[in-house]
């Protein structure tokens, strides 16, 4: 199978789908002409490349030390303004660097597509270290941007994706002595007055703020304390400002990398993930819906006190969902630890609970069941930084349900029917390959049966052909609020997939068939309540609500069925693979055994 890095340079050089660097198609083997490259720049009058940078770089410098110091012109500010301005003009430095090197590669005349294919990619791999570097300079916000494009694997240069995942680990601490300082000033209260202990390392460093264990004065308790950054209450408005007038000159110059939605999810959502007071109202939500979850294993700390850059809150010890050997040794089956991360977050996407937008393993503890928990196992699994939550109509979540309904009864009418509800889509064939990571074969044979070498031979095919160019260019068009529901399930998968399962694929699939099919029940409902409340027949209602009643529970009936026939093979298989029978050897029977 080809490499997501050798499709990405490829996309880098041909363009996506919805358009391309050159308006002539250029064939592998072709002498390509730095005309060609120029065309796309030429229409409309724009400015040259070089040109246009520099005048990014002078707007940026300008802007930046007008806000700063405007909005509140005293030394401070000054001084203030003075850092800011030298954190706009690394961004501005780079860019112009970036650009001058991009237009350097695309102006030039190379004998074939593979020789621009190399210069492309060691150009986007120079680019990126150059802003990672920048980045880590700035910290802040731009810790946080370069996060962000570490997992866009499917819409950026995989050089890109590369260079940015140390991101992901390395955001600078704050000193002891600004956040102590910044408590003193946000509370109006004495350090010692609040804290009996403090620990002065941060457990966790993230971008925007940083975690510390403590102990309260007033009464004893152990707590988390997360912190905000000092220094990003300052500058987060300006970088944002700058980031997102990069993005959108990005955006203008280069149409096919569509990160013009970036800077808008900057601008409208950094705001909130910044006010911790939002994030403790997120916490507390959530903690009071799966409350009435008869059984759910899920634990929310509790929260003692919030201010907009301070979040107290319950201190909870356990392991990481994917430390297996924390798991084990606990006596904690990894089976039912992912059926219930499954249930938690198909309560989130198709049930009524917000839904918790980024549900990695940093994110998600679990520890073995304390005294006076309501949980129906020997676990709990705790759900930590409640920043990004994602608000979903109901409708759409009930239009999805119907979409995956669809797919798992194989109804290519309805497929094609809520792909084109859900995300606006018309080949839904290549919209159901993205969201199942299923060939279209395969979903039309069950989506829920193992992977075969035949399924990997086609996904292979497919790819050489353009598959992964495609949905590049599908994801473009789908809804913001959709792509952060397919980004959910893709964390959850990849959570699962860590934590190494007897489990197959259909038992995952008639779970979540069960959330999709309360979905529509309810859908079903408040359409014989609608019509009845508008003058249909009380008789009318009454079979109408017997024929969607019965058939639900019909449904749910074979769901459980199936679900228990289930887990009585995988119990056969956790007691072979634990008395030591090598996985592969049973795997390898696939005539006999469906593993």
């Amino acid at each position: 199978m080809q490499s997501l890095r050798q499709i990405s340079r490829r996309s880098a050089v041909s363009g996506f789908a919805t358009g391309s660097f050159f308006s002539t198609t250029v064939r592998l083997g072709e002498r390509v002409t730095p005309q060609a490259a120029r065309v796309a720049r030429a229409k409309g009058g724009r400015l040259p490349l070089r040109r246009r940078g520099f005048m990014a770089a002078g707007a940026t410098l300008v802007g930046a030390a007008g806000l700063t110091i405007a909005s509140n012109p005293t030394d401070n500010a000054l001084k203030q303004g003075a850092i800011a301005v030298q954190r706009s003009a690394r961004v501005a430095v780079a860019c112009v660097l970036c650009f001058n090197d991009y237009r350097r590669v695309l102006n030039t005349e190379y004998l074939t597509l593979e020789l621009r294919e190399e210069a492309m990619s060691a150009c986007h791999k120079k680019c990126a270290l150059r802003t990672r570097k920048v980045m880590e300079k700035n910290g802040g916000v731009y810790i946080k941007l370069g996060q962000h494009v570490s997992a866009m694997a499917y819409l950026i240069p995989i050089e890109w994706v590369e260079v940015m995942i140390p991101l992901q680990d390395r955001a600078p601490a704050s000193s002891y002595e600004s956040v102590r300082a910044m408590i003193e000033g946000d509370t109006g209260e004495r350090f010692e007055d609040i804290f009996q202990e403090f620990d002065e390392v941060p457990l966790g460093v993230a971008s925007l703020a940083q975690v510390h264990r403590a102990v309260l004065r007033k009464d004893g308790q152990e707590v988390a304390v997360k912190l905000q950054h000092p220094e990003i209450a300052a500058y987060s408005r300006i970088d944002v400002s700058v980031t997102s007038f990069v993005l959108d000159l990005i955006q203008r110059a280069f149409p096919e990398f569509t990160l013009g939605w970036l800077g808008e999810e900057m601008r409208e959502h950094l705001p909130r993930e910044l006010d911790f007071t939002l994030e403790a109202e997120n916490a507390i939500n959530t903690q009071k819906y799966f409350a009435k979850i008869k059984g759910s294993p899920l634990k929310v700390p509790d929260v003692v006190w919030s201010q907009p850059r301070i979040l107290v809150m319950e201190f909870i010890r356990g392991g990481r969902l994917d430390d297996l050997a924390f798991i084990d040794s606990n006596g904690i089956d990894r089976n039912k630890v992912s059926l219930e991360l499954a249930n938690i977050f198909n309560e989130m996407i198709f049930g009524g609970a917000r839904l918790h937008a980024d549900p990695h393993a940093g994110n998600l503890l679990i520890r073995r069941k304390p005294t006076g928990s309501k949980s129906r196992q020997n676990f709990e699994i705790v759900l930590l930084d409640h920043g990004l939550y994602r608000d979903i109509p109901l409708q759409a979540r009930r239009d999805y349900a119907h979409l995956w309904l669809a797919i798992l009864e194989r109804s290519e009418p309805d497929i094609a029917k809520y792909a084109k509800i859900v995300a606006g889509i018309d080949d839904y064939r290549v919209f159901v390959s993205a969201i199942t990571a299923r060939d279209w074969d395969t979903v039309m044979a069950g989506v829920e049966t193992p992977r075969s070498a035949d399924e990997f031979k086609r996904i292979n095919t497919a790819v050489g052909q353009g598959l992964v160019m495609q949905i590049i260019d599908m994801l473009h068009r789908v809804p913001r609020r959709m792509l952060y529901l397919f980004k959910t399930q893709d964390l959850v998968r990849a959570l699962d997939e860590s934590l190494k399962t007897t489990l197959s694929p259909e038992r995952l699939f008639l779970n979540m068939t069960r959330y999709c099919a309360t979905a529509v029940f309810g859908e079903n409902l408040d359409r014989i309540w609608g019509e009845w409340s508008s003058g249909r027949g009380w008789m009318w209602a009454m079979n109408e609500y017997i024929r969607v009643y019965f058939g639900y529970w019909f449904t749910q009936g074979k769901i459980i069925e199936g679900m228990r026939e289930m887990d009585a093979e995988n119990a056969w298989k956790a007691d072979i693979l634990g008395n030591g029978m090598d996985r592969r050897l049973i795997a390898s029977w696939v005539g006999i055994f469906d593993i």
